[in-house]
């Protein structure tokens, strides 16, 4: 009885025709643990994890514009001349963000943004102009909340040609609330 219950629920919640489309008015909050790595000129690619939050306001049912934080933490390997140690990246960026809504529960999210982009790495730190493209994918298991993933690529405006200088992988939490000025959803 309690197998048929669970399967039942399941069912309910995973088959249901919810909606989840973007709507006008919308606030999106988030968090994306983080797996992320470092493009470096040498072998060592450091490696790390870390977090980012954002919030985003849809504008329109497809478009938004949001913020978001970034930190991460990577391991750097030792090298005959420097001892192990560990490196950290900052972001804050505000983005721009496309939302299609193929199916009634996905929805594929493309994202663009640029903000302050800081690296400290042993005795190197660089605090620039950053852009960041990325693409996000979100199901809606509730009207006001979805797990998904994200990838994010992540650039110097001074130096383009070192695409991406920093790269952010991992699954996402997202919740969803109607407009604090009126309009939007009323979940």
């Amino acid at each position: 009885m309690r197998k048929h219950l669970i399967i039942i629920l399941v069912v309910a919640i995973l088959g249901s025709p919810l909606q989840a489309r973007a709507e006008k008015g919308d606030f999106v909050l988030g968090i994306t643990p983080s797996y992320a790595y470092l493009v470096t000129d040498d072998e060592a690619q450091p490696q790390g994890g870390g977090g980012s939050l954002w919030l985003r306001y849809q504008i329109t049912d497809s478009w938004g514009v949001g913020a978001t934080g970034l930190w991460t933490v990577h391991h750097l390997i030792p090298t005959e001349d420097l001892e192990a140690a560990s490196g950290q990246v900052f972001s804050a960026m505000v983005t721009a963000n496309y939302t299609l809504d193929l199916l009634p529960r996905i929805s594929p999210i493309f994202e663009a943004g640029i903000g302050a982009l800081f690296r400290r790495l042993r005795d190197f730190n660089a605090v620039d102009l950053g852009v960041k493209l990325g693409l996000a994918i979100d199901y809606w298991v509730l009207p006001w909340l979805s797990v998904g993933g994200a990838a994010y690529y992540y650039a110097f405006v001074t130096d383009l040609n070192k695409f991406p200088i920093y790269v952010e992988i991992g699954p996402r939490l997202s919740f969803r609330f109607g407009s604090l000025f009126g309009g939007g959803s009323t979940y």
